[in-house]
């Protein structure tokens, strides 16, 4: 049968549950979670699980896509 699943609670901003039990996106924040899953049956039976999540902040990054041509003598 086909399986729903819900993020109830305790989530971090910016993460998400699809329907079909993939969680994706960006957190805005860091530390630890306890998010509460639900999953439903096409029956209607239900089961619910609290997990452990720990989000790490990642290392800062500066990128840039390209500069422009240096000038001597000019800052």
């Amino acid at each position: 049968g086909t399986l729903s699943w819900t993020l109830v609670s305790g989530a971090p901003a910016g993460l998400t549950l699809s329907a079909s039990g993939i969680l994706s996106g960006t957190p805005t924040q860091s530390g630890s979670f306890s998010p509460v899953v639900r999953v439903q049956d096409s029956r209607g039976a239900q089961a619910s699980r609290t997990f452990s999540l720990q989000i790490s902040a990642a290392p800062l990054q500066i990128t840039t896509s390209s500069l422009p041509p240096a000038t001597p003598g000019v800052a």
